[in-house]
């Protein structure tokens, strides 16, 4: 959907055994004839008016999901869908021979992280994390079995200090994924977010219209100011984020929407700065039951530190010289680095580079890949690779889950939970597909763990012990030792 734009939407009429056969949140292709009718002056009269109203009288539909098109070679994969697969054509064997020699590169997992908002200065992991959540785990459906769906869907929270660039992290997301939908968290209401009703103003006829969630099915819904929603708009997504569905029951419409996307939210903490002697749930006032739901949890403080922010600041002016010379850029290195990657600031980019403009990258600077090589090379991975456990990495996960729940025998407390090896399970996957693989490898299994460690060491630090506390995230009770 280009930027600025509202859903179009088209009036269509199905007859016969076409009739309910879809629901709201599908993705079709539909067939049919383009016509034009006349209105009448009301439901009484055979008065017509001089105007015309146009419709689509449907003759066959094509749900992406369930049926593929195999006689014509469009879709030769189970996995690849409909529109997967015209998209698989717009790339040509140049194209597609470009992305495996990316994907043999040694360095291609900080080339990848490297290209998300490049403009951004450190936080490297947190650009890991967001580029994994772009590729994503692989969907599992165990419906025949008997059992419910996995997600495959990886969502992230970024809280801390406000300016540290979090909203610019979530635009440059939104800008790069096509399926993404932005919004503000007190901008929204859970109707926005999720469905609402509409009556028809010729046949008086109630219908459903889909929100944010649903429109940003099998993308990423990037919600800002995530600490200010209501508590009945943030109750909408404890079902969005596990179940990847939307239940709607409203004046006797009932139904099931999917809304298979990822959540990247931004927060800021009560009273606009953080404080380091309170647990992440007192510093954001969001309920454990949703903060549980998210894969990794970042914090993006602002340190006070006057080296650091005359550095930043040089870069920050930097960005608006289109004059400054490269000797002018380069002076601004003498000044000692802070090495921490919670800390933010400014990526110094090339001479003249724009703030966020990821179509102006080119390929001049090898450390990261530009922004149209980023989007296209997510595409193809997401459409042909489907990463799958291998026997390696299954007992690596075993062992680490296990080590996990020793860590927190020993005090009393519980230190990890299904959710979390879950988690390792879908950042796992995202990692091998990243390297356009189908099999997980014990190595994509390590770094998962790392980054996951990484992520807990700020947002479930016990602020009285120092100590990782799952409970936090859990439960929303920190675990008292005597």
């Amino acid at each position: 959907m280009p930027a600025s734009q509202t859903p179009h939407t088209v009036l269509m009429y199905a007859h016969e055994e076409l009739v309910d056969k879809i629901q709201p949140g599908d993705r079709v292709i539909v067939t049919g004839i383009y016509r034009a009718i006349p209105l009448r002056m009301s439901n009484r009269q055979r008065t017509l008016k001089a105007v015309y109203k146009t419709y689509i009288d449907v003759l066959h539909f094509l749900r992406e999901g369930d049926d593929r098109v195999q006689n014509d070679g469009l879709a030769t994969d189970e996995n690849t869908s409909i529109e997967e697969a015209h998209i698989l054509r717009q790339f040509t064997e140049e194209r597609i021979e470009e992305f495996h020699t990316l994907a043999r590169k040694p360095d291609l997992y900080e080339r990848l992280a490297a290209g998300i908002a490049p403009t951004i200065y450190e936080n490297e992991d947190i650009k890991k994390g967001i580029l994994l959540q772009l590729f994503g785990g692989t969907r599992k459906d165990f419906s025949a079995k008997g059992r419910g769906d996995f997600r495959s869907e990886i969502n992230i929270l970024l809280c801390g200090d406000p300016g540290t660039s979090k909203s610019q992290l979530l635009q440059y997301v939104y800008r790069l994924t096509p399926r993404g939908q932005y919004t503000s968290g007190k901008g929204s209401s859970a109707v926005g977010l999720t469905a609402y009703i509409t009556k028809d103003a010729e046949t008086r006829q109630l219908t459903l219209q889909t929100g944010a969630l649903v429109l940003a099915d099998n993308g990423i819904c990037c919600i800002d100011e995530f600490d200010k929603m209501s508590d009945s708009t943030r109750s909408v997504l404890h079902e969005v984020m596990e179940q990847q569905t939307l239940s709607i029951a409203k004046a006797g419409i009932l139904c099931q929407l999917h809304a298979r996307t990822s959540i990247l939210a931004a927060a800021n903490p009560i009273g606009s700065k953080w404080d380091p002697s309170k647990t992440i749930i007192d510093n954001i006032q969001l309920p454990h039951t949703l903060l549980s739901r998210f894969d990794l949890i970042f914090l993006i403080l602002d340190p006070q530190d006057e080296v650091y922010d005359t550095r930043l600041a040089r870069h920050l002016v930097g960005l608006y010289y289109r004059g400054t010379t490269p000797s002018q850029i380069d002076s601004s290195q003498d000044i000692p680095t802070n090495s921490n990657n919670n800390t933010r600031g400014t990526r110094r980019p090339r001479p003249g580079a724009v703030l966020l403009d990821m179509d102006s990258q080119t390929d001049d600077d090898p450390s990261f890949v530009n922004g149209k090589l980023l989007k296209d090379y997510i595409a193809y991975a997401k459409m042909k690779y489907f990463p799958k456990l291998t026997e390696e990495a299954g007992e690596y996960l075993v062992r680490e889950y296990v080590e996990m729940r020793k860590l927190g025998s020993g005090r009393g407390q519980i230190s990890a939970y299904p959710r979390q090896l879950e988690s390792l399970v879908r950042l796992a996957e995202a990692h091998a597909r990243l390297r356009l693989s189908n099999h997980v490898t014990a190595d994509d299994c390590r770094e998962a763990r790392r980054l996951q460690r990484e992520a807990l060491k700020q947002a479930a630090i016990d602020p009285l012990t120092g100590t990782i506390d799952i409970n936090i995230l859990t439960t929303g009770i920190q675990h008292l030792t005597t």
